[in-house]
């Protein structure tokens, strides 16, 4: 078929040695552009095709896998942590292989748009139905409040999506170059290296190694920083404004992973719930948690004191900017305003206004728990 349609081929027999057969690949990546692998051949041998990947000698988008129907997820997935997503299922009609080629040949698999934007304002208003994905993706939240990573883990633990955590930028820069990632959400204020740092790392890590940008979407309690220099230099690829709905969090994924086939999927899952079914176990969910969140903040208003003690405003600043971001998606709204409300005299270093918003604090907090 590719013979006829004017194309080049290199055969590597099964039988030569592994060292052979990968040293063929790695001669010939330079002068072919597809390189097509039947799995059940490759699968003893994939930890030394994956490491190969790893190191850069060899490049995700030139592999189309050709894979029985009875494969695993894991198998599936095996493959997608490197990036290997162009898999076609035997029997493969001719048309599905030169569609596949194109891909490979395109690297359309690995395009990845990268312009800013505010994702919130682009997206149309909470609709009643969650938005489903039955697609493996590999996620990387960083955020350095546990908070957040149980709201991101709520939001999306009914997909099949991977998600890894990572609780300040430098673990996040760790953890990029060492796993492959479909997208980044990037929270931009943390200790030890913000979110504007680390990507501007992993973009210059991605330009040094030849790689397609990964979509990063900045996600912050700021609804000024899609506009800043600073904003733009790291390179972002969108901008989520906290406090975020289910929806809006899933379907900014979506926009930015629609280039990853639907042949990613996992093969052997249940049928998916009704609408009405997964907006209830999320509720639940959020529910289940709004205890341990208040419990939290309960403990955090000593915290306040000791801080307001030692007039330390920018660590109270830092509090207050996190209340503000999560409060509401926990089901308590006025909490959130109330910690808009101390960011801004924080930043004001009005210890009266921080004194009197954290008495209001604990008034509210010790109402909520008797409503739960």
């Amino acid at each position: 078929l590719i013979l006829e349609s004017g194309g080049q081929t290199t055969r590597i027999e099964p039988v030569e040695k592994l060292d052979t057969t990968f040293l063929k690949l790695t001669q010939s990546i330079h002068r072919r552009e597809v390189i097509i692998i039947d799995y059940e051949f490759s699968k003893d041998s994939l930890p030394i095709l994956l490491s190969r990947i790893r190191r850069g000698v060899l490049k995700p988008n030139s592999f189309v896998f050709l894979i029985k129907t009875t494969a695993s997820s894991t198998d599936i997935e095996k493959l997608a942590e490197y990036g290997l997503r162009n898999f076609l299922f035997k029997p493969v009609r001719p048309l599905q292989l030169i569609e596949a080629i194109a891909q490979g040949l395109s690297h359309e698999i690995a395009a990845r748009p990268v312009a800013s934007l505010e994702m919130n304002k682009e997206i149309e208003p909470e609709k009643i139905d969650l938005i489903h994905d039955n697609r493996i993706l590999r996620v990387l939240a960083v955020d350095d409040s546990k908070d957040n990573q149980f709201l991101v883990k709520a939001y999306l633990e009914s997909l099949p999506y991977r998600i890894v955590f990572a609780d300040h930028g430098r673990i996040a820069v760790e953890r990029f170059k060492t796993a492959r990632f479909d997208i980044v959400l990037m929270d931009l204020q943390m200790p030890e290296m913000d979110g504007y740092t680390a990507t501007q790392c992993i973009r210059d890590w991605e330009q040094l190694e030849g790689l397609t940008p990964t979509p990063i979407i900045a996600v912050s309690a700021h609804d000024n920083e899609s506009g800043s220099d600073r904003f733009q230099k790291a390179q972002f690829s969108a901008y989520l404004l906290k406090p975020i709905s289910p929806n809006q969090l899933r379907r900014a994924i979506h926009n930015f992973t629609r280039h990853i086939p639907l042949t990613n999927l996992v093969t052997n899952s249940t049928s998916q719930p009704s609408s009405s079914t997964a907006i209830e176990d999320l509720e639940k969910q959020l529910a289940d948690l709004a205890p341990q969140y208040l419990k939290s903040r309960t403990q955090e208003l000593q915290t306040l004191r000791s801080l307001l003690k030692e007039f330390n405003f920018e660590t109270i600043q830092t509090l207050g900017h996190r209340l503000k971001g999560n409060a509401k998606s926990y089901g308590f709204e006025e909490l959130g305003l109330i910690g808009n409300k101390l960011e801004e005299a924080a930043r004001e270093r009005s210890a009266e206004k921080i004194e009197h918003l954290i008495l209001e604090s604990e008034t509210y907090i010790h109402q909520a728990h008797l409503n739960l």
